[in-house]
């Protein structure tokens, strides 16, 4: 019953209200209070020809990621009572019920097995699986039969924090705060208005839209949504064995770009680094030679300075040290001292990893453990009429490769939002980036399916 009130407005505000109206949803957990005030003008929200359903979806999606404590399942609830009522379908993929299955094991086994091949040393131990909770989820939408793959498929990520707990989650950022929902002259703020939840409003708009307007065939395009924000791979991994039959021939990533269509990632390495002292912690510093500080300052002096190989696509490698403690006291010696760093990798992945991972070896008083690692990825980057950049995410997008098949997909990635201001105090997007993506994920769709889909007939589907 919670979410009733919600369907109904969501379907009022897409007839009769104005496009200058605005939802108001109280923080009240239970249930959701609806109220309508005035905002904006027309001119100020959106242009003439996009319907106002993209504004009212961004901004529930943005209060919903508020409630911390019920983000993704109250997106979930939400997605499952508003896509029919756009005509679409919706199907869920329920992440506990495949905690043992065999899809899910052998892509941790293969994961597992490249860092084992790289660095047989490496400790593998903080990446076993544990398993994952109801109602996590990665929901499936379309138009057409879901009886094969879409032509071109949608993904992006719901966008809370689900998984950040799990011993497989990579490096993130938590807000210091909730960033409240409003609206300025050109920005909308919101904690989630930079990154995810607007991909998968600018997403659900643009299906809905090129299927109502018959510029695609309803089996032409699907919509993907995957659990939590990447920060755990395995919903991503669960998600990639939707399509196992036949895979799409387009894949179409969202990831906060400032609207411009990615060129590439950067392989990623992420790793932790814990040293020891082999004496007597009470030894007064000056005496001791060898501490665990001392070893720890020497290990990342030599990691920063190491030289990797540059990438005349993906430039420089970057090497970040994310976190670094120890001591006790001003003059004793710490018995250990604990780093996380992550190193992006643009060129000659494999050599670069091992030439990290021997700087931490070889010695019983350094602990060393790989977190994440992926190697690099080049999108295909062929509108020449787009903008361009290079990703600064750090998820690993590789279970969409589908390395062992012939019909392997391409792979696109562009979105609304800027990753600089997902998880500040001030989180916002610009208004004019929400509206630009969803004209530009018409225009890479169509695109998409002329370039890589031989036998789509664009006329054939006005006609």
């Amino acid at each position: 019953m919670k979410f009733c009130l919600l369907l109904a407005l969501l379907r009022a505000f897409t007839t009769a209200l104005p496009l200058n109206e605005e939802v108001a949803v109280s923080a009240d957990t239970e249930a959701l209070d609806v109220q309508y005030y005035n905002s904006d003008t027309e001119s100020e929200w959106l242009p003439t020809g996009l319907n106002p359903s993209l504004g009212i979806l961004h901004q529930v999606l943005v209060r919903l990621g508020q409630r911390k404590e019920s983000s993704l399942s109250a997106t979930l609830e939400l997605l499952d009572k508003y896509i029919p009522s756009r005509g679409l379908n919706i199907e869920f993929s329920y992440l506990g019920e495949f905690e043992n299955s065999t899809s899910i094991k052998h892509t941790m086994t293969s994961f597992e097995g490249l860092k084992s091949k790289l660095d047989a040393n490496a400790n593998l131990s903080a990446n076993s699986p544990r398993p994952m909770t109801i109602p996590a989820a990665n929901a499936y939408i379309y138009a057409g039969s879901h009886s094969e793959a879409p032509k071109v498929l949608l993904v992006s990520f719901i966008g809370d924090d689900w998984g950040h707990d799990s011993p497989l989650a990579g490096p993130y950022v938590s807000p210091a705060s909730i960033v409240p929902y409003y609206k300025d002259v050109d920005r909308i703020y919101g904690t989630g208005a930079a990154s995810w939840k607007s991909s998968v409003a600018t997403m659900i708009h643009t299906m809905e839209r090129l299927v109502k307007l018959r510029k695609i065939a309803p089996e032409d395009l699907g919509v993907l949504l995957v659990a939590g924000d990447g920060s755990d791979p395995r919903p991503l991994m669960h998600a990639s064995k939707l399509f196992e039959d036949k895979l799409p021939a387009a894949i179409i990533i969202g990831e906060a770009s400032e609207n411009r269509l990615l060129i590439g990632q950067k392989g990623f390495l992420w790793a932790g680094v814990k040293t020891y002292t082999d004496t007597d912690k009470h030894m007064f510093s000056f005496m001791n030679k060898g501490n665990a500080v001392s070893t720890m300052v020497k290990l990342l002096r030599r990691l920063e300075t190491l030289r990797l190989s540059r990438s005349r696509i993906l430039g420089n490698p970057t090497t970040t040290i994310s976190y670094m403690t120890s001591g006790i006291g001003r003059d004793e010696v710490a018995e250990s001292a604990e780093s996380f760093f992550s190193v992006r990798i643009p060129a000659g992945f494999n050599s670069a990893v091992k030439k990290i991972n021997s700087i931490f070896s070889g010695s019983k008083l350094v602990e060393y453990s790989v977190k994440s690692l992926h190697p690099p990825l080049i999108f295909v980057n062929d509108i020449p009429s787009m903008k361009k950049d290079i990703s600064g995410s750090s998820i690993d997008y590789t279970p969409l490769i589908y390395p062992e098949r012939n019909d392997r997909p391409v792979l696109y990635a562009y979105g609304p939002g800027n990753l600089n201001q997902a998880n500040t105090d001030h989180e916002y997007i610009n208004r004019v980036s929400l509206v630009q993506a969803a004209s530009d994920y018409e225009y890479i769709i169509l695109h998409a399916l002329k370039t890589h889909y031989h036998n789509f007939n664009f006329r054939a589907i006005q006609s």
